[in-house]
């Protein structure tokens, strides 16, 4: 009997439907915020900078969304072009850096190297804002799985950049 009770019990385990533990980031949506941020923030005006360039700090599928998502698109009237950063020696002339994944553990370094540039930090982890992101775009597991942002508004304002009162509503978090 208690057998039976117990096959019955996995059984009907597996035919349940349960959220997925293994939900990852939808990279596509991700690349849609990271271009909605250059909306929502003015960056000083730099006369010698032809383009506006999002650099990619890491392996990450974002790289290949953005890429497609931007052909044709601006900042200020400058022509948007993504840039796979080998090194974050490479990111001088960067006004966004989306640091990967596989980065994040070197984020207090990164954020670091950027404090009081002109440069907006994004990572794709809750919580890394604490750490020194500027803006994290994640999945929030609390709530359906859905794909939200939390900002650091302190962080941000050190680096010269503006936000919109528009995006710290629309911000999960604010810290």
């Amino acid at each position: 009997m208690k057998k039976g009770i117990l096959i019955f019990i996995v059984a009907l385990g597996l035919i349940i439907p349960r959220k997925s533990f293994s939900q990852t980031l939808n990279y596509k949506l991700a690349a849609i915020y990271v271009y909605n941020f250059t909306q929502y923030i003015e960056w000083p005006k730099n006369d010698k900078a032809t383009e506006f360039i999002i650099g990619v700090y890491g392996n990450t599928p974002l790289t290949d969304e953005l890429k497609k998502l931007v052909i044709g698109k601006h900042v200020d009237q400058k022509p948007i072009v993504i840039k796979v950063l080998k090194s974050l020696d490479e990111a001088g002339d960067c006004s966004i850096v989306f640091v990967a994944p596989s980065e994040n553990g070197n984020l207090k370094k990164i954020s670091d190297q950027f404090k009081g540039k002109h440069v907006l930090l994004i990572c794709d982890k809750e919580g890394l804002c604490k750490k020194g992101a500027s803006i994290s775009v994640y999945l929030d597991e609390d709530d359906d799985y859905k794909t939200k942002f939390e900002l650091n508004k302190q962080y941000i304002e050190y680096n010269g950049l503006l936000i919109s009162k528009s995006l710290l509503n629309l911000a999960a978090k604010v810290d």
